[in-house]
C-alpha cells in the first residue's frame, strides 16, 4: 500500500510538471505561479518508501533484571519510566549515531518500538527491546531481523505513511 501511495504521489508530480511545461508558456505568469508551487509542495510533502535495516541483532531487556533496577531503576536514559509505552510504542535501546532518539520502528513478533533509550553494549547496527517481564524478556531472547523505520528520530519525517 506504502509503495502505491508513493507511486501515486510520483505520478501526479509528474503531470504537474508535464501541464507546466505544456501549457505554461500559453498563460500568464501569474497564472502559472501558484501550478509550479503546488507541484513543488507535493514533492516536498510526498512519502518515500520505508527504510528497512536488514540483519540487525534485536535482544531483550527489562528494567526488573537485578543490574538494571540497582544501576538505573525502572528508567531509561532519559530518566523517564520504562514501565509505559511512548506514543504507544514499546521502548527500544539503540546505538543513536545508528538509529536516533525518538525513531519509531516495526520489529517482527514485536510491534511497534520507540527509541528512547541506549546501553553501553547496544553497539552498531542492535536494538534492545525492553519488556516489562523477565519472563516475556527470557521468551524474546535475540535474533536478527529486518527492522522497518517509521519515523526518523523526535522531528523527523514519517516514512511510507507511519504511524
Amino acid at each position: 500500500m506504502n509503495s502505491l501511495i508513493h507511486t501515486l504521489c510520483l505520478s501526479a508530480i509528474w503531470l504537474s510538471m508535464s501541464f507546466i511545461q505544456a501549457v505554461a508558456p500559453q498563460l500568464p505568469p501569474a497564472l502559472t505561479r501558484p501550478v509550479v508551487q503546488i507541484a513543488a509542495t507535493a514533492a516536498v510533502n510526498c512519502p518515500p518508501a520505508p527504510l528497512i535495516l536488514r540483519g540487525w541483532l534485536t535482544t531483550a531487556y527489562s528494567y526488573k533484571e537485578k543490574c538494571h533496577l540497582v544501576k538505573w531503576g525502572c528508567k531509561n536514559s532519559l530518566g523517564y519510566s520504562l514501565v509505559r509505552t511512548v506514543e504507544g510504542c514499546r521502548q527500544i535501546a539503540a546505538d543513536w549515531a545508528e538509529l536516533p532518539l525518538g525513531s519509531i520502528v516495526n520489529i517482527p513478533d514485536v510491534g511497534l518500538c520507540i527509541v528512547t533509550d541506549s546501553g553501553g553494549a547496544v553497539v552498531g547496527h542492535h536494538v534492545d527491546i525492553h519488556f516489562d517481564s523477565i519472563a516475556d524478556m527470557n521468551c524474546r531472547g535475540s535474533h536478527i531481523a529486518d527492522i522497518t523505520v517509521l519515523r526518523w528520530g523526535w522531528k523527523g519525517k514519517i516514512l511510507g505513511g507511519g504511524p
